[in-house]
C-alpha cells in the first residue's frame, strides 16, 4: 500500500512538472503593472502576447510586434486602456472569421490610436495559409482602425488585402465555437458574445 502511495506521489510529481514546463515564462504584463512602451520592446528570444478573455472562454494570440510594429501598437495600447473591455463580437459568419473591435457593435464604429484610420503594413511572406490568423478589418486600403478579426479557415483571397498582425496561440477551440453561435441576417450573434479584457504579456520564446 504504501509503496502504491510513493508510485501515486512520483506520477504527481512528474505531471506537476511537465505542466509547469508547458506554460509560457511570463517576463513583463499589462495586469501587473508593466508600460506598452516596455511590453512593446520585444526581445528576439521573446513573444509578445494577448490574452483574450471572452464570455465563451480564453483565446492566447502571439502579436508579430516585429514585421508589423504600428498595427500591434494600435492593439496592445486599445487594450491596455480597456477600448476592447466590453465589447461584442459583432460580426460572425461560419466557416471563415469572428470580428471583433468596434465599440458601438455595428460594424462602422471605432478608430486608431493614431486618428481616425492608420496605414496598412502588408508583410509579403505573411499570408492567410492557416485558421486562426489575426488581422484588420477595413473597408479599404489603409482604412485600418480599432475592428479586426480572426479567422477559423485558410483564406488566401484575402492576402495583402488585410493587415496580419497575429495568430492564435491557443483557444482556438473557442474561435471555433464562438465562430458556430446563431447569427441574424446582419451576421450578428443572437446572443451577445462579450470581450471581458484583454492581458498583453511578454513571454520567453
Amino acid at each position: 500500500m504504501k509503496h502504491k502511495k510513493n508510485i501515486l506521489l512520483i506520477v504527481s510529481v512528474v505531471v506537476l512538472s511537465i505542466s509547469t514546463a508547458c506554460k509560457p515564462k511570463v517576463i513583463a504584463s499589462s495586469d501587473e503593472g508593466a508600460s506598452a512602451d516596455n511590453l512593446l520592446n520585444v526581445g528576439e528570444r521573446e513573444v509578445l502576447a494577448a490574452v483574450v478573455e471572452t464570455n465563451k472562454g480564453t483565446i492566447e494570440l502571439e502579436l508579430f510586434a516585429g514585421q508589423t510594429p504600428k498595427t500591434v501598437e494600435n492593439f496592445v495600447r486599445l487594450s491596455m486602456n480597456g477600448y476592447y473591455s466590453g465589447i461584442i463580437f459583432h460580426r460572425v459568419i461560419k466557416d471563415f472569421m469572428i470580428q471583433s473591435g468596434d465599440p458601438a457593435g455595428t460594424g462602422e464604429g471605432g478608430e486608431s490610436i493614431f486618428g481616425k484610420f492608420f496605414a496598412d503594413e502588408i508583410v509579403p511572406n505573411i499570408h492567410f495559409d492557416d485558421p486562426g490568423m489575426l488581422a484588420m478589418a477595413n473597408k479599404g486600403p489603409n482604412t485600418n482602425g480599432s475592428q479586426f478579426f480572426i479567422t477559423t479557415v485558410t483564406t488566401p483571397w484575402l492576402d495583402r488585402r488585410h493587415t496580419i498582425f497575429g495568430k492564435v496561440l491557443s483557444g482556438m477551440d473557442v474561435v471555433m465555437e464562438i465562430s458556430k453561435v446563431k447569427v441574424d441576417q446582419n451576421e450578428k450573434p443572437i446572443v451577445n458574445i462579450t470581450i471581458n479584457k484583454i492581458v498583453i504579456q511578454k513571454r520567453a520564446r
